[in-house]
């Protein structure tokens, strides 16, 4: 089968599929979500402050999503707010993403077929792992192996646990996510995989929403905060966080720098911010730090 994957790019057009879907009526759009969806498109729209958001009910019976993961890495505070909301909340941008991927997904499939290789697609699937009871639906499902198909380019750690989370659900060892410009093979890491479930459930579990995430650097190394180019930034501010900063905020999910030595460490609520100023962490620094 891995030799009949090929990157997305090299069986339609990307660039011309994305313009598709700048230009076409965003009525047109919606009615093709709602032609594709699974359980049924419950689609609301609503004015918060200047701004037009979509809110896409969610089935999740009170189950884990494996799209979580993606989520969680994509914007903790998005994920908190879906959970709440049970809904996925989109601008007009997100929402032909949302049209251009299932386009994608389709495109991909026809091509698999075309090559002889037996695929199902938008399969469902539901079972338990390391105790909890976990729902979805994969993108494809060829020779038993998942494949999921993304349209965008960015890759992260959560487009892979949340492959590996299917193909533990379906019996396989192995998973594919195919972008536009690679085909990238994932072994199942069980003891990885658990480490962000819980994680996850964590940020779910919260009663105040995490902070917004930090700056970071782009491909020109320019420090960017994804906040500002965020459509639902205007729900999000709605629901401000008590945590004072992003470490701490992570410190408080578990996530720490250098595992449980850091349990007592007076740093910790600044620990990755000095890091990327300094290129080292609090704790390995020359410099030393001043009592007052």
């Amino acid at each position: 089968m891995r030799d009949v994957l090929k990157p997305l790019s090299r069986v339609v057009d990307c660039d011309a599929l994305r313009e598709e879907y700048e230009r076409k009526p965003l009525a047109q759009v919606v009615a093709e979500l709602e032609e594709n969806s699974r359980d049924g498109f419950s689609l609301e729209v609503k004015r918060v402050d200047d701004r037009w958001l979509y809110f896409i009910a969610g089935k999740s019976g009170g189950f884990f999503w494996p799209s979580y993961l993606t989520a969680y890495f994509y914007c903790a505070k998005q994920l908190w707010l879906q959970h709440l909301l049970k809904a996925t909340v989109v601008g007009e941008r997100g929402l032909r993403c949302l049209a251009r991927g299932v386009k994608a997904h389709k495109i991909y499939a026809r091509y698999l077929e075309g090559r002889g290789l037996p695929v199902e697609k938008e399969v469902h699937v539901h079972g338990v792992f390391n105790g909890v009871e976990v729902d979805g639906y994969i993108d494809l499902l060829a020779e038993g192996v998942p494949v999921e198909v993304k349209s965008g380019y960015k890759e992260h750690l959560g487009h892979r646990l949340q492959a590996m989370l299917y193909a533990v659900l379906v019996g396989s060892r192995t998973a594919y996510i195919v972008y536009p410009h690679r085909v990238v093979h994932v072994a199942v890491d069980e003891g990885l995989l658990g480490v962000y479930v819980q994680r996850v459930l964590k940020v779910i579990g919260l009663r105040e929403p995490p902070p917004e995430p930090p700056a970071k650097r782009n491909s020109r190394g320019e420090r960017v905060k994804p906040c500002d180019t965020c459509e639902v930034r205007v729900l999000c501010a709605k629901y401000p966080s008590k945590f004072k900063t992003w470490d701490s905020f992570l410190a408080h999910i578990g996530e720490l720098p250098r595992g449980d030595r850091c349990l007592n460490c007076p740093h910790l609520e600044y620990c990755r911010a000095f890091k990327a100023r300094h290129e080292a962490r609090p704790c390995m620094s020359h410099q030393r730090l001043l009592k007052v």
